[in-house]
């Protein structure tokens, strides 16, 4: 096994050798190996391994060597042969130019040949004109309108005091109804409890304005009494708080003053009585019981004395530096007090009554008004049921300048939908005779004017034709600056035309039968005097004069002329001034008015 494997190596080996360039197999040289000891297979297994890579890394690089020349060359060949192409492409383009400068000079050779034998250009054809004819000539205006009835009878509900106005049925928009018939009905229930209510406060009125009444009587009779009495508390008051800082205060002082002289005179009678009997005693130098007990109650006496002189100095000091002064102070406060007290008394007594009486004047209002509200709660429960005014046709909501504000009965009129009061929500009308709300724009309002007659075509008939006279023409334009009109339909109407359709009105604002008109085109203005016009009259010959005119009105077609022309006259068609402005608004710029990115292109050629 160990010969087939190096023999399989080996062979190998040969095989990558041969695979390489001659001079790398020139350098690579291999010992023929043959079947030995194992060391000896071992490292020239080693050798061989290390020559195979060595040889790969040559061939390698030389590989990548060839390549890289390869590339080189091929690129060299790819720039030569643009170069090439660039030659012969620049060899194409001049003659090219050649060719074409040639065709050039060609073309303008034949152009001037065809130019010699070509015969002279025809005269300029001559300006249109117009010649003038006597004809009808008519100015009208059309307005776009709604149908409205001329008799109609707004239908709300005016109440006074109650809101809630909850339907229980109603009749259907567009029903024929007469004067009379039921349009609403309402729901009279939460009303009926509200009067009940009223009634009732008004009762409690009664009874508070009757108490009301009593205490102010009483009030304006006790008043006056109460406030003589006021008087003579204070005069009491007073006499009390004179009589005691006169008398009282200084009897006050001088019992105090006679109490301790009395105390004292007491005691000098006893300390005298005393030293009686101690002289009589003595003398007789003999003392009994008798006299024992005797001295001895003087001389408790005289100690009795003493302390009640004690005692009266201690209360007259007392009451000269208390008792006294407190007293004063008291009755001074007591006097401050009744105659604040008594002049309160003087001011709110009358304010008193006044209040009472400002208290029964509203009352008084308030009963007042108690039974105003009742008499319009009782008004408004006889709009529980709404009747028509008039015979007609119901309609659903307001007719304002011929449109309805209404909506349909199953959102305003279903039953327990509450409709607004003093708001027209009903409104019972006649279909004829019939008037027409439009309104004219401020460029043609000075066309319309009243007694003016047009020709009505509804839009719902427009094969139907009526009659109808301007009755009335606003002088103040609305909020869109359209000025309202009013048409009375005077011819009779024999489709059914209602109230709230729409229509379109022809009005002749000026016709003439025999009127010399011209296109507006052959009129000119003069630039210092817009108010003086003129025309290019032709004469015989085909020549043209300025000739001034006199203009009246005018239509988008043609223009009425009062004074300057004569049937048959003839007039250009296009006023040579208008014509010449045009041209000079339409002449293109000069070269030297012209941008500097278009006369780039010419400099660059």
């Amino acid at each position: 096994m160990r010969h087939l494997a190096i023999g399989f190596v080996f062979c190998f080996v040969v095989s990558c050798l041969m695979g390489l360039p001659a001079a790398a197999r020139a350098e690579v040289s291999f010992v023929s190996v043959g079947v030995g000891d194992d060391a000896t297979a071992s490292n020239e297994a080693k050798d061989k391994k290390a020559a195979r890579k060595k040889a790969k890394k040559k061939a390698s690089d030389e590989a990548a060597k060839e390549e890289k020349e390869k590339e080189r060359k091929d690129e060299k060949k790819a720039d030569d042969k643009a170069c090439d192409k660039q030659a012969e492409a620049a060899k194409d383009a001049t003659k090219e130019g050649d060719a074409k400068k040639d065709a050039e000079k060609k073309a303008d050779e034949k152009k001037d040949a065809a130019a010699k034998t070509q015969p002279a250009k025809p005269a300029a054809p001559k300006p249109p004109v117009h010649e003038v004819e006597a004809g009808p000539f008519q100015v009208t205006v059309e307005l776009k309108g709604v149908f409205e009835a001329r008799e109609m009878a707004d239908v709300s509900i005016e109440a006074k005091q109650w809101s809630q106005f909850s339907v229980l049925k109603a009749v259907e928009h567009g029903k024929q109804v007469k004067q009379g018939d039921l349009l609403i009905a309402f729901d009279p229930e939460k009303i009926d409890r509200a009067i009940d209510e009223l009634r009732r406060q008004v009762k409690l009125s009664d009874i508070a304005m009757r108490n009301l009444k009593e205490q102010l009587d009483a009030q304006e009779k006790l008043v006056p009494m109460d406030l003589q009495a006021i008087d003579r508390r204070q005069r009491i008051a007073k006499e009390d708080y004179d009589q005691a800082m006169k008398v009282d205060v200084p009897l006050v002082k001088e019992s105090a003053a006679f109490s301790l002289k009395s105390s004292k005179e007491s005691l000098a009678y006893a300390k005298e009585e005393l030293e009686q009997l101690e002289k009589m005693y003595k003398a007789d130098d003999l003392t009994d019981e008798t006299e024992e007990i005797i001295l001895r109650r003087a001389r408790f006496q005289v100690a009795m004395g003493e302390f009640s002189v004690k005692l009266a100095e201690r209360r007259f000091e007392e009451s000269m530096k208390f008792s006294l002064p407190r007293q004063l102070e008291s009755l001074e406060d007591s006097m401050t007090r009744t105659t604040l007290s008594n002049e309160k008394s003087k001011i709110l007594l009358p304010l008193t009554l006044t209040k009472s009486k400002l208290e029964w004047e509203k009352a008084q209002i308030e009963r007042e008004d108690l039974d105003k509200r009742l008499k319009e709660l009782l008004a408004d429960r006889r709009l529980m049921t709404v009747k028509s005014p008039a015979d007609g046709i119901v309609y659903y909501g307001e007719c304002v300048k011929g449109r309805w504000t209404g909506t349909t009965s199953d959102t305003s009129f279903r039953p327990e939908a509450t409709v607004p009061t003093k708001k027209v929500i009903m409104t019972v009308l006649k279909t004829r005779p019939l008037i027409i709300r439009s309104a004219v724009a401020e460029n043609e309002i000075r066309q319309v004017r009243e007694g003016l007659k047009g020709c009505v075509k509804p839009t719902a008939f427009p094969d139907v034709r009526f009659e109808a006279v301007v009755a009335e023409v606003a002088a103040v334009p609305d909020a869109g600056n359209q000025f309202p009109v009013k048409l009375m339909v005077t011819g009779g109407v024999t489709v059914n035309v209602m109230p709230g359709m729409t229509c379109s009105t022809k009005l002749v604002a000026h016709e003439r039968e025999d009127a010399l008109t011209i296109p507006p085109t052959a009129l000119g203005t003069d630039p210092l005097d817009e108010t003086k016009h003129f025309v290019h009259l032709v004469d015989k010959d085909g020549k043209s004069e300025k000739h001034p005119v006199k203009i009246g009105e005018r239509t988008p077609k043609a223009i009425e002329t009062l004074e300057g022309l004569s049937a048959g006259d003839k007039v250009l068609l296009t006023c040579p001034n208008d014509a010449g402005k045009k041209k000079a608004e339409q002449k293109p710029e000069s070269k030297a008015e012209q941008k500097p990115e278009e006369q780039k292109p010419e400099e660059k050629k």
